[in-house]
């Protein structure tokens, strides 16, 4: 089936040097979604090294699929021009809406009563907690109130989505706040925690990762050497050229420096700078903490980005190692009433912070986890039915762990649906 035959463009809602991301809808059932477009040819650019740029961001975002903190890829199509990923449409905000100032204080104050009046129609028992992990960072000059809770929230689902790219031997290589939309539903003036698919988050906090367009396969024989990235984010080593998986870490930490002080560490802004004056201050200038903020947060919050900002890379912590950190773990843990209490119900996985996944369930994410496209065109695979095997269901787990890891490790077939026709890239 062709991608236009199913789906109906409703409006833009991203563009990016590399494609276009469209709010679509199911013709036939309603449902929304948000499509990715790929173009196969660029100007100046010989179309199969375009082609092969998209598929592998198509394959990338496959092999990830079995994280909960990576968007939900659903299917792909072409055509003679492009290449579309279909994805869920993440709606809820990204983490620019806790760092873009706005363009005056009193357009912000205006802003945030009008959100601030509208949540108090919906919401008549706000709850905020009384806790000092709790408490505004001050200062934040965001459109939405940011708590070191949320904070320790945001860095363990970034991380998380980092750990399993690092662990696929991805660079993911585009870290900043539009590539992490937040699920819908998330109220930004309700602290009290509310149910998300990995448990109980302050207002339902639950981040994902989006766009791998600057993604790359690792090779730890073969560093790096071409600068990818947003550059104020860029680490120190990829301007040098020859850089590795810890680049996606210093990242991080300039990402979490923002959100804690809403700037950077060597610029009060942005305006006016160059791309020299960028880079000569990433490379040589000392990372700061002398802002008022990093006083009102935990000493461990700020430990913890200093390590993830050290310049030599073989100083950063790992994706792993900086997730389970001691003050992310001790903000983000679940309370043990609730751990226990979710036990019992066979819900609850400890160590991935995640739901269990029933055989129901199990088998509906046998056909949505990575859905890919190969290098070849889909008029080259020989179609044939496939039929889906029940899922046994996990006893414990530890088999839910390795059954996710089985499935990750599957390889990729093409078939056609025989209720539809439609071919779709799936792991068996």
């Amino acid at each position: 089936m062709d991608f236009y035959e199913r789906y109906d463009l409703i409006q833009v809602i991203g563009r990016g040097s590399f494609g276009e991301a469209y709010l679509v809808e199911d013709i036939a059932t309603g449902e929304r979604y948000a499509a990715k477009t790929l173009p196969k040819s660029r100007k100046n650019i010989p179309r199969s090294r375009v082609i092969d740029k998209a598929s592998r961001e198509a394959s990338i975002m496959s092999t990830v699929q079995d994280s909960p903190h990576v968007v939900d890829l659903y299917s792909c199509y072409e055509d003679d021009h492009y290449l579309y990923l279909v994805m869920e449409n993440l709606s809820g905000g990204s983490l620019a809406n806790f760092t873009q100032p706005p363009k005056t204080s009193s357009q912000q104050q205006q802003q945030q009563q009008q959100q601030q009046q509208q949540h108090k129609k919906n919401h008549k028992n706000l709850v905020s907690s009384s806790s000092s992990s709790s408490s505004s960072l001050a200062g934040l000059p965001s459109p939405w109130p940011l708590t070191e809770r949320h904070l320790a929230f945001i860095l363990h689902d970034a991380l998380a989505a980092l750990a399993r790219c690092h662990a696929a031997g991805i660079h993911y290589g585009d870290i900043k706040p539009h590539n992490f939309l937040l699920t819908p539903g998330y109220e930004p003036y309700d602290d009290s925690d509310r149910e998300t698919l990995v448990g109980r988050r302050p207002g339902g906090l639950y981040v994902k990762l989006i766009d791998f367009g600057c993604s790359q396969w690792y090779d730890a024989e073969k560093p790096f050497d071409k600068r990818t990235g947003t550059p104020v984010y860029i680490a120190p080593e990829v301007f040098l050229r020859k850089y590795g998986l810890e680049a996606d870490i210093w990242s991080v930490g300039m990402l979490a420096y923002q959100l804690v002080t809403g700037k950077f560490p060597f610029w009060e802004n942005l305006d006016g700078l160059t791309a020299q004056q960028v880079v000569s201050a990433i490379m040589s200038e000392e990372v700061a903490f002398a802002e008022p903020e990093w006083e009102r947060v935990d000493p461990k919050c700020r430990a913890l980005v200093e390590w993830m900002l050290q310049r030599a890379p073989e100083a950063r912590p790992t994706a792993v190692q900086a997730m389970n950190h001691e003050w992310i773990r001790s903000l983000t843990t679940v309370v043990e009433e609730e751990a226990a209490e979710a036990e019992e119900e066979g819900s609850y996985d400890d160590d991935s912070d995640e739901i269990l996944i029933d055989e129901g369930e199990l088998q509906v994410q046998r056909e949505r986890l990575a859905l890919s496209l190969s290098s070849h065109s889909l008029d080259d695979v020989v179609d044939y039915d496939f039929h889906f095997q029940p899922a046994a269901r996990a006893n414990s787990d530890h088999e839910l762990r390795n059954q996710r890891q089985a499935l990750a490790k599957t390889p990729l077939v093409f078939i056609e649906r025989p209720e539809g026709g439609e071919r779709v890239a799936i792991k068996v």
